[in-house]
């Protein structure tokens, strides 16, 4: 049997020489010590760091940490970007159930199992401060639970604590300074143990206490220290990587981009989060785009970096098209963070557009040629002026013009934090450093360089000496040259060039999109004035335009730009001009070079008349009747080119004024007492001033007699004169300066032979008394139907009919005021077929009072001009050139139409007055300009920009047509072509109703160039209207308007979309109606 030396104890059992076997309560050399069975639990041990203002306990931030998982995560280590903290609290809970203790020795007495031992040490150790150096230990202190600061419940080996175990410590003095790399370690540990006492089996008596020596239970929570923020390797130079990449950054699709080379040494990086802000322009004057929530993101997505393969493609499809920031962050486990920024644009809808309302134009070229003609060519040697084609505010996009796409983009906004620090009040929570923004993609931060969106230019051209006929294909894009500076609005270009040459200029304009949108425009060279072979004057030409007429005749041509017009000027002896005018010379359409002398032509294959005529009124150069005799006219007549260059003639002595107001007087009738006398009439420049006319009749001994002779009378009797004796009659117009040219006969009075036969008396008496008898009835009827004053006026009217307004002369040295005849003696109505057209001189107007200005409208039957008429800005609606007799009817029928309704209304387009005699252009109307052209122009050109305020214009312009039309109604008037094209819209988008009155319609062989009918507007007509236009009333009116309303809400859409106009009658016939417009309110 083995001995063992001290002997086992506890029930030890000796195995060997001094060696024990100790039963599992009991532990040592001979199994003196008594062991708890069972470990403490810690059911709870958090720790927290704290900073609180020491004046008000307000916490300013907070570090915690528990021992334990928490939906599956643990949480032992945390680390912290903070290095101030003045508080720590630690909570311990320890948990030792109750023992299950079998049935003791007899020996044993009192005995207790338990937690004997709670304790938290403190470690905070530093990072050396050179490599290889050992760690410094800066904090090392313990705390024991059984301080009753910390518990309530006393614990030690002599009293155990069975069950729960709470401990709290707190300290508000901590006060340690934290450096980066720092680790504050704080360990709880829970003992278990306890103690039995052993008693005197002889006499029971207390003998002594054995201890169990317990298990432990250790946590340890860990607090990691890292303020340096992430860095990218691009930073040291240790790599290429882009810390932020968009790979379409002008993008019409799905966005994508990536990241790579982020490196956080201590604390590594640990997520990734990207978001993205929809710019808009600031309020400031220089409207850069920022973020206008820098904290509210519009898409905010996060990705641990463990998830995330360096360098993988994202996507991503914003809502709506705009410019946007893509920012980046990137964040390490201690939550320091770093920002980067890219910036982009995403548009799939804009396009670049043409501004109808801006022209390009050739700015070198002549202004008054409407910028077709250049006046300079340039030789090979490059001397003359460039052609410069100018395109200022003519090519845009406007999304990005007007939402500020390309503007700069201001700093990101930084986000910050109030410490509650006084020293520093604010920390920087999120800002973009200037070296992680955008700088070097398409679209950076920086504003680009724009002309109205559009961010480059392209300019081509291509020369023919043959009007433009062979250069009419855009070059390919290699022979473009582009722009560099978008900002210019305008290039040079040299190019040898010579008279009668013709060059196509492109001009291409590209947005940031690379949408792409072309126009053209073709010039000219002249550099030459035209020949003038010569010219000749015919005075005073009987059955001219005019009363009294002179014609010019102009023998020009010119073989670069043919002969354009011919313009004079009348000039006094005082050199004031009294009269200034101009003839178009027109393009002879049957006119070739080979077809006859009279004809020369161009490159551009326009030909013209070599001599040229045209009527002169004489009237216009009235001058005083006192100065008639002293005054000395020059005519100046400069030809004109189409390039506006021209050559001068002058003539001297350019008298052809007549005042004569009598002529043509003839005996009609002689006695030996009386002579008959009748004549004509003959328009005067001066007829204005005459007062009356005086026959004066001198016999051969020198008696003369006058008589006053009114001035509607064209006839006279003398009598009580001598028989057989001679007479000088002079007749003459008396003025309110004196007299006109005396117009001189001679007469003899027949020989008075004896009496005359009563049979014959009776005869001529007899005669006398019937025609007296019928004067006497005729005057009777006619002052008792009051129509004696009638036929007196129009008696007088034939004279006066065709005296005009006073001219009103423009571009002249002086204003002069002066009566004259502007059309020839005419019946007193005009028959325009089954229209009379009436002469109320309450809308005539002379075309001297009428300055046309820009054609501003081409259409098949007419042409719109402005005008300047009382000096307001109107329409004038002019013939076409080489209009046909047809068309004039149809014109003067408008005229007649327009004078006899005298319409007024504040929504239908005003009648202002017509001109009928232009020697050029014939008859024409005049009507109020609205400044804002056609509604469905207006229409087009809102599209893409409707919101409620347009609708709520549109609803107004609505209400204003109906009453436009309703107004058309109570005057029995039907329009018959109401539609979008026939609404004109004033600057305060005012609608007037246009395009009603006398038009035929156009038949189905019928040319429509040709004609001055149109077309019957299928789509906006009432169907039984299309079946017989003569079954137009106003109801068929209202179905038009509400194909108009369709129109306005469908912003300018044709109606009946993909239906042709044959198809119509019979869709509408069986059933089919429009679906609502989009845009069209419910009510």
């Amino acid at each position: 049997t083995a001995i063992c030396n001290p002997p086992c104890q506890q029930g030890g059992k000796c195995v060997s020489p001094n060696v024990c076997e100790c039963p599992v309560e009991a532990q040592g050399n001979a199994c003196q010590q008594m062991l708890s069975l069972e470990a403490p639990d810690m059911s709870t041990f958090t720790t927290a760091l704290y900073n609180i203002r020491r004046d008000d306990d307000k916490e300013l931030y907070k570090y915690s940490t528990d021992a334990f998982e928490q939906n599956g995560t643990f949480f032992g280590e945390v680390w912290s970007k903070e290095k101030d903290y003045n508080y720590f609290n630690i909570e311990l809970e320890g948990l030792f159930g109750e023992p299950q203790v079998e049935d003791f020795p007899s020996y044993v007495g009192n005995f207790s199992f338990g937690v004997v031992s709670a304790t938290v040490n403190l470690l905070l150790t530093k990072t050396p401060r050179q490599d290889g150096d050992p760690t410094v230990t800066a904090l090392d202190e313990s705390y024991n639970c059984s301080n009753k600061d910390y518990s309530s419940t006393a614990v030690s080996i002599n009293y155990p604590v069975t069950g729960v175990l709470k401990c709290s410590i707190t300290n508000p003095e901590f006060s340690t300074l934290i450096n980066h790399g720092d680790n504050f370690t704080v360990t709880a540990t829970l003992k278990s143990g306890g103690f039995r006492d052993l008693i005197n089996r002889n006499d029971d008596s207390y003998h002594s206490r054995q201890y169990y020596e317990g298990l432990t239970t250790s946590k340890t929570l860990l607090f990691q220290f890292d303020f340096r923020k992430p860095y990218h390797c691009k930073q040291n130079g240790t790599c290429a990587d882009l810390p932020l990449e968009i790979a379409n950054d002008v993008t019409k699709g799905m966005l994508q981009f990536r990241w790579s080379g982020w490196k956080d040494d201590l604390s590594y990086v640990y997520r990734y989060t990207w978001e993205v802000h929809k710019l808009e322009p600031d309020r400031t004057s220089d409207q850069n785009l920022v973020e206008p929530e820098p904290m509210r993101p519009i898409n905010h997505t996060e990705i641990l970096a463990e998830y995330y393969a360096d360098g993988s493609f994202i996507s991503y499809t914003p809502p709506e098209p705009g410019v946007y920031s893509l920012i980046l962050e990137v964040a390490d486990k201690a939550n320091n963070s770093v920002f980067a920024r890219q910036i982009f644009i995403f548009d799939p809808e804009s396009n670049v557009s043409i501004n109808v309302d801006t022209k390009m134009v050739i700015s070198s070229a002549n202004p008054r040629t409407d910028y077709l003609w250049q006046n300079n060519i340039q030789k090979e040697n490059s001397t003359g002026a460039p052609v410069v084609v100018t395109w200022k505010n003519h090519f845009e996009n406007r999304m990005h013009k007007e939402n500020k796409f390309l503007n700069k983009v201001n700093t990101y906004p930084q986000a910050v934090l109030e410490t509650g620090y006084s020293s520093r009040p604010t920390r920087v929570v999120k800002s973009v450093a200037q070296e992680f923004d955008d700088k070097n993609s398409l679209r950076t931060i920086d504003k680009v360089q724009n002309n109205n969106g559009i961010v480059q230019f392209n300019v081509a051209f291509k020369i023919d000496n043959e009007g433009g006929i062979s250069i009419q294909i855009p070059p390919d894009d290699n022979e473009f040259l582009e722009i560099t500076d978008p900002l210019l609005d305008h290039h040079s270009i040299i190019a040898t060039r010579k008279d009668g040459d013709t060059m196509h200029i492109w001009v291409k304009a590209r947005d940031i999109m690379g949408n792409e949108n072309m126009d053209d425009m073709i010039l000219h060279f002249d550099s030459s004035p035209p020949t003038v072979n010569n010219v000749t004057l015919d005075r005073n030409q009987k059955n001219g335009t005019f009363p009294f007429s002179s014609r010019i005749n102009v023998d020009a041509f010119d073989e670069h730009s043919g002969i354009h017009k011919v313009a004079w000027r009348v000039i006094a002896s005082n050199d004031s001009i009294l009269h200034t005018g101009e003839t178009l010379i027109l393009e002879e359409k049957n006119c070739t070079n080979s077809s006859v002398m009279d004809c020369s032509c161009t490159p551009m294959g326009m030909c013209y008349k070599r001599n040229n005529s045209f009527q002169f009124n004489n009237c216009f150069l009235a001058i005083d009747k006192t100065n008639i005799s002293n005054e000395h006219l020059v005519l100046e007549l400069d030809v004109y080119n189409r390039a506006m260059l021209f050559d001068t003639f002058e003539q001297q002595n350019f008298n052809v004024f007549s005042d004569t107001g009598v002529t043509n007087i003839q005996i009609v009738a002689r006695t030996s007492t009386t002579i008959g006398l009748t004549w004509d009439i003959e328009p005067s420049c001066y007829m204005y001033e005459v007062t009356g006319m005086t026959l004066v009749y001198r016999s051969s001994n020198g008696q003369s007699k006058s008589v006053t002779i009114p001035l509607e009378f064209d006839s006279y009797t003398i009598h009580g004169l001598e028989s057989g004796s001679n007479y000088t009659i002079e007749i003459f117009s008396l003025y309110d300066s004196g007299r006109s040219e005396r117009y001189v006969i001679s007469a003899k009075t027949e020989t008075d032979d004896g009496a005359i036969p009563i049979a014959l008396v009776a005869g001529a008496s007899g005669s006398a008394m019937v025609v007296l008898v019928v004067i006497l009835v005729v005057v009777i009827i006619l002052m008792r139907t009051g129509r004696m004053n009638e036929a007196k006026q129009k008696a007088k009217k034939r004279l006066t009919q065709y005296i005009v307004r006073p001219i009103t002369t423009y571009n002249m040295r002086f204003n002069r005021r002066t009566g004259v005849y502007s059309g020839s003696l005419d019946d007193d109505i005009y028959a325009l077929g089954n229209i009379i057209l009436e002469n109320d001189e309450t809308y005539l107007v002379s075309f001297d009072d009428v300055a046309l200005q820009e054609k501003i409208k081409i259409g098949h039957f007419a042409d719109i001009y402005t005008a300047k008429f009382e000096n307001k800005t109107v329409v004038a609606k002019l013939l076409k050139s080489g209009y046909s007799e047809q068309d004039s009817v149809v014109m003067r029928a408008k005229i007649n139409f327009f004078a006899q309704e005298q319409l007024e209304h504040e929504n239908v387009l005003a009648f202002l007055g017509a001109v009928l005699n232009h020697p050029q252009f014939g008859a024409y109307l005049l009507l109020e300009y609205c400044e804002e052209g056609s509604l469905l122009r207006w229409l087009k050109k809102h599209r893409g920009k409707v919101n409620e305020d347009l609708i709520e214009k549109m609803c107004n312009m609505c209400f204003g047509i109906a009453k436009g039309m309703a107004y058309l109604e109570s005057e029995d008037v039907v329009h018959k072509r109401l539609g979008a094209r026939n609404i004109f819209l004033m600057s305060d988008l005012e609608p007037k109703v246009a395009g009603f009155g006398p038009t035929p319609q156009l038949q189905e062989n019928e040319d429509p160039n040709s004609t001055g009918k149109e077309r019957i507007p299928v789509k906006w007509t009432a169907i039984e209207c299309l079946v017989d236009p003569e079954n137009a009333t106003s109801a068929s009116d209202v179905w038009s308007f509400g194909i108009l309303i369709w129109e306005m809400f469908s912003i300018g859409d044709e109606p009946y979309p993909g239906i042709r106009n044959k198809q119509v009658v019979s869709k509408v016939k069986g059933g089919y109606r429009m679906k609502r417009p989009e845009y069209c309110p419910e009510s």
